[in-house]
């Protein structure tokens, strides 16, 4: 799902090299679905391709459990044989185009690598992110983990910082760092190849955001000017001196570059031509920089939230947020912008003219006369304020036998039983003390029952930001509530034997919102569990699913049979409330993270998904027998055929008929059944007389 690091061989253009996992806290937290410092996804370690792109191979193999990523791949500047790659625990190193790979230092967060290119023994690394005890840069004289090892650089290097590094570098003489979140100057030259450094002046460009979002890049034909990105975009004019310097502005946060930076290279052949990637997709300069453009037609990224709005009886109305790119919403043909910001959770009320619309940190929205209406703002965002009082994206939900009833949660659920006007939600401050479960402990998914608007679902987690540093309240497992009476707080939970792994999505039934599904997030346990009874007992029905998270689940609305399940590796389907699994990914690109899954009012399958978009499919068609055979025998005796056939997962089914033939063509009718209607194993026995002896049996 995501790939942190792609390089293409400078000997031959078809071998490219791709780093896969894109993580920035190396430690069990990471898995902080609902906090912005813990987002990413995990990868596979190293693919390669020899066709230019076609065909790819796993040279370094990982499992996304591992909880691993590559943050950046180089070459040897001198043999292209030799391949670096920074990962999530150390330094690795191939010196046969992949085939194998050496841990040569061993750290972690291992964020960037600079080999110098007149002395490759001569590396140097930056180590580190956030809370890591252990951060800076690493230096290394003899190209390996062997005595002289390496060496932590103190000289010139601030004592403290918030962020990681990358770095740049020139030649052997002018190597650059940029250091995330030092609370001044954040470039630094070293002339000597890493040995010592010097804060350049007037440099602070990634105070924000350090964690994730900054980069830099030296002008190849103009050593003294270095592009550098933050949120916002700089060019820093350096003088020849180690520390002096002065930095401006290219763009900021509207224009005309997207903000939140990671990724500049220049043209090797043409130094005015510049290419950025940043959180809007990749821009292009043709003139060193003056005017830019977005070149994003084709590029299929786009990142949405759940959950995704559909609208009722318009299968051409839809509402989304993305990623840093606002909340955005479809008329049928195109898509436009509602909302700016972080577009975050939308739905769309049974009436079809009620519309919720989020962003980060718990902000909402709402229009009376659907999704071309004006919106506008009926929560405030706790953003700065309370960021460990809500998720990221704070769940929201519309009642469907109440459109009036609506809800939003953080710690607190946020309750508007008159349709939603700014003045009509409970629980609004940052003083309430009215907690699902307790302080910090933040909703990540919410339901509403379709028959009753007082009865709700929740889940939370026990990861929340801190507002004030990069460190993370920790409290406690995850855990699932069920209330009826959501003015009443704390709930009682209903997580039962669920295990303890985040409780991503539910989908009740319309007939009965007792029965409720449940997906579960992380690694190592089955990924969804159905309750008959409202969160009394629990049915694992994951059985048959691959072990990555998964996000998403929703009913078949005409056949309550069919589920459908969204997770990292695209969507599944069962016919049979989870007894049976089968993939469901035709037309999918390969590994696309499902965020959320809806069924429109044309019947059809929604996926929004993490980085590729929104995608359409027909639903299910079931062709499957309602019920399981597992052994069908008879038995002839004097008096009569006796018939026994043993079945599980009866769903469904309304009778057995047993018929006969005395030419194997042509059949007639003899009995029917009824079934039981048992999940469980169930035999059954029919007596069949055989007509020669209808007249002596009494």
């Amino acid at each position: 799902m995501g790939v942190s690091s792609i390089i293409v061989d400078p000997a031959n253009s078809n071998v490219i090299y791709a780093g896969t996992g894109e993580v920035y806290r190396v430690d069990s937290s990471n898995i902080g679905f609902n906090v912005w410092k813990c987002r990413g996804t995990y990868g596979i370690g190293i693919i390669k391709s020899t066709d230019g792109g076609v065909t790819w191979n796993q040279v370094m193999t990982k499992t996304t459990s591992q909880l691993f990523a590559i943050q950046m791949l180089k070459f040897d500047p001198t043999n292209s044989n030799t391949i670096y790659a920074c990962a999530t625990d150390g330094l690795y190193r191939s010196t046969n185009n992949g085939t194998s790979w050496s841990q040569i230092l061993s750290k972690i967060y291992v964020s960037d690598v600079a080999i110098n290119p007149t002395n490759t023994n001569q590396i140097v690394v930056g180590v580190g992110n956030m809370v890591n005890a252990d951060k800076g840069i690493y230096r290394t004289t003899n190209g390996s983990n062997a005595s002289p090892a390496w060496s932590k650089i103190a000289g010139g290097l601030p004592a403290s910082f918030n962020g990681y590094i990358r770095m740049d570098n020139v030649g052997a003489t002018r190597l650059y760092a940029s250091i995330g979140g030092t609370g001044g100057n954040e470039l630094y030259l070293s002339t000597d190849f890493g040995a010592t450094w010097s804060a350049k002046n007037s440099s602070a460009h990634c105070d924000f955001q350090y964690w994730f979002s900054h980069t830099l890049a030296i002008n190849p034909s103009n050593t003294n000017v270095i592009l550098c990105g933050g949120v916002d975009f700089y060019r820093y004019t350096s003088t020849n001196t180690t520390t002096g310097g002065s930095i401006a502005t290219i763009s900021t946060s509207s224009s005309p570059i997207h903000s939140d930076h990671h990724d500049i290279t220049y043209d090797p052949n043409n130094s005015n031509i510049i290419y950025v990637a940043c959180d809007g997709g990749v821009y292009k300069t043709t003139n060193g920089g003056t005017n830019w453009s977005a070149i994003n037609t084709g590029l299929r990224a786009t990142q949405f939230y759940a959950s995704f709005g559909v609208h009722p009886t318009n299968a051409n109305t839809m509402i989304g947020g993305l990623q840093d790119n606002g909340v955005v919403r479809y008329n049928g043909t195109s898509w436009s912008s509602v909302i700016g910001g972080d577009g975050g959770s939308c739905v769309i009320a049974s009436n079809g003219t009620t519309v919720l619309a989020s962003n980060d940190a718990r902000k909402v929205s709402r229009s009376t006369t659907g999704t071309t209406g004006t919106f506008s703002q009926v929560l405030a965002a706790w953003a700065f304020t309370a960021d460990d009082r809500t998720a990221f994206m704070a769940p929201v939900a519309i009642s469907k036998s109440d459109p009036s009833y609506m809800y939003v949660a953080s710690d607190n659920i946020h309750r508007s039983t008159t349709g939603g006007s700014s003045a009509s939600w409970s629980n609004t401050g940052t003083g309430s003390t009215a907690y699902i479960e307790a302080q910090r402990k933040t909703a990540i998914a919410l339901a509403v029952s379709p028959i009753n608007r007082d009865k709700i679902y929740v889940s939370t987690s026990p990861i929340a930001q801190n507002t004030t540093n990069d460190y993370l309240w920790i409290n406690g497992q995850p855990n699932v509530f069920k209330t009826t009476t959501p003015a009443t707080t704390p709930y009682t939970s209903i997580k039962g034997t669920l295990p303890d792994r985040f409780v991503m999505d539910f989908a009740i039934s319309d007939n009965n919102d007792d029965s409720v599904y449940v997906v579960l997030g992380g690694f190592g346990t089955s990924h969804v569990y159905l309750s008959p009874n409202g969160g009394t007992t629990w049915l694992d029905r994951g059985a048959g699913l691959p072990d990555v998270p998964f996000n998403a689940i929703v009913i078949d609305p005409v056949n309550e049979s069919t589920i459908y399940a969204g997770c990292d590796f695209g969507v599944y389907v069962s016919p049979d409330k989870g007894a049976t699994w089968y993939d469901y990914n035709t037309g999918f690109f390969d590994a696309t993270l499902v965020m959320d899954l809806q069924i429109d009012a044309n019947k059809k399958l929604i996926a929004a998904t993490h980085g590729r978009g929104v995608f359409r499919s027909d639903l299910y068609t079931h062709t499957l027998l309602p019920v399981t055979m597992e052994q069908f025998t008879g038995t002839s005796t004097v008096e009569c055929n006796e018939l026994q056939w043993t079945v599980s997962q009866e769903y469904n089914l309304n009778r057995y008929e047993l018929e006969r033939s005395n030419n194997s063509t042509d059949y007639s009718k003899i009995a029917t059944v009824t079934p039981s209607g048992s999940y469980t194993q169930t035999t059954y026995t029919q007596k069949i007389i055989p007509r020669h002896l209808n007249h002596i049996i009494v």
